[in-house]
């Protein structure tokens, strides 16, 4: 049976989109959307290939409004004048792929239009909006982050749709084809595809698979622990202190040879569960994760080898990750306040700002936090980790202040 793989198997609902339930889930705010069928103006964004373009077209088709396509990328402003034009006569939705890459002045001209919703607009990019975007943009619109598409989903989506069209294809080659993808749908899709056409893919084995996709992750024998679930593996195990455990993951991870993703693992690792135990290893990690990079295997094996046993074997901290995460949900529980007027960039108040060089120690008691968290306390250390407590002793000692920080 020959389908168009590329084509049936675009989603064409909200129910058939993958992977984005912090989205699309009931209650949450796409479904909310379609449940009311009343549109708003949002900024997509996500990592390559999650969907943002198949999220924004079955939104468009879910609210039962037409829409125009506008690419910032290589289309131009009289062309955007035009859109922008038709939007709001024929209550159209604008879609702006790859939005950051508007400048300034040109994305700025959209502002009047998304004031009282005239013109609906669904911005897409692959960066962060907080750097990319104007914040006058942003206010608004809705933020939707869009999560990256692992091989589970990829398996999902396959399996769906297969069950959807009617094509019977055993879930092992599904599963191989979904890893060897490495997250990409499309990927996948063009896999499926091209063996339906050489040969009806009912009938695809492992062996073709290999022949045709030798690259790739290939963890997908039946009963195989997934490739996510073996980078967590090895982060746990390293957390837990446990060598030989973390010695083996790392040894199934290295037969795939993707390096990066190791690479990035341990950075995270030595960050999040070493920190100010260890700085000299946190150091070591991130310059050794970027060497064997460079070197690639075999001899990449013996730089991770070594990084890894050092860090099972080293002290642990997780003050670093604590501290930062209280910040963050302050933030997020709307502590967004403004900095005292001495210490922002340009002020008339600027001349009451203290130099700390200038003092015995380098360090002056004055305010950084705004009026509003002045007696907030985020960072919090473990008096039980010998150089962790040894840091924060000299920074009190210096300062002045008293280890009200301590963790409990």
């Amino acid at each position: 049976m020959k389908i168009n793989f590329l084509q049936d198997f675009k989603p064409k609902k909200l129910n058939e989109i993958f992977g984005q339930e912090q989205l699309t889930a009931e209650g949450k705010i796409l479904s909310a959307m379609v449940c009311i069928q009343k549109p708003y103006s949002l900024l997509i964004y996500g990592p390559t290939s999650c969907g943002k373009t198949s999220l924004a077209i079955v939104l468009c088709n879910e609210l039962k409004r037409e829409f125009l396509l506008f690419n910032a990328s290589v289309d131009n402003k009289n062309l955007l004048t035009e859109m922008v034009a038709e939007a709001k006569e024929k209550q159209k939705i604008l879609i702006i792929d790859e939005i950051h890459r508007m400048n300034k002045n040109v994305i700025e001209y959209l502002l009047p239009f998304l004031d009282n919703n005239e013109v609906i607009v669904f911005g897409l990019t692959t960066e962060s909006i907080f750097y990319t975007i104007p914040a006058a943009i942003r206010s608004r619109c809705f933020s939707c982050r869009l999560n990256p598409i692992t091989p589970a989903i990829v398996f999902m989506i396959l399996q769906y749709q297969c069950t959807k069209h009617k094509v019977k294809i055993e879930p092992t080659i599904l599963k191989k084809i979904s890893v060897r993808s490495n997250g990409d749908v499309r990927t996948a899709i063009r896999m499926l595809e091209m063996m339906s056409e050489y040969r009806d893919a009912t009938n695809t084995t492992f062996e073709q698979i290999d022949t045709f996709f030798p690259e790739g992750l290939d963890f997908t024998t039946e009963n195989a622990t997934s490739y996510y679930d073996m980078l967590s593996a090895l982060h746990k195990s390293c957390r837990g202190s446990d060598v030989n455990a973390a010695l083996y993951w790392l040894a199934r991870l290295l037969l795939n040879d993707d390096l990066s993703s190791i690479s990035r693992r341990l950075v995270c690792i030595a960050n999040e569960d070493i920190g100010l135990a260890n700085e000299a290893l946190v150091t070591q990690v991130m310059i050794g994760s970027s060497e064997a990079l460079r070197l690639g295997m075999p001899e990449a094996r013996l730089i991770y080898s070594n990084l890894i046993i050092q860090i099972c074997l080293s002290d642990k901290s997780n003050s670093t990750v604590v501290s930062m995460d209280n910040a963050i949900a302050k933030v997020n529980n709307g502590g967004i306040f403004d900095p005292p007027l001495y210490i922002r960039n340009t002020s008339i108040e600027s001349h009451k700002y203290q130099y700390p060089h200038n003092f015995k120690n380098h360090y002056v008691d004055q305010q950084y936090l705004p009026d509003q968290l002045k007696y907030e306390t985020f960072f919090k250390f473990d008096k039980s980790v010998k150089n962790e407590n040894e840091l924060v002793e000299k920074w009190a000692k210096r300062t002045s202040k008293k280890n009200k920080e301590e963790k409990e």
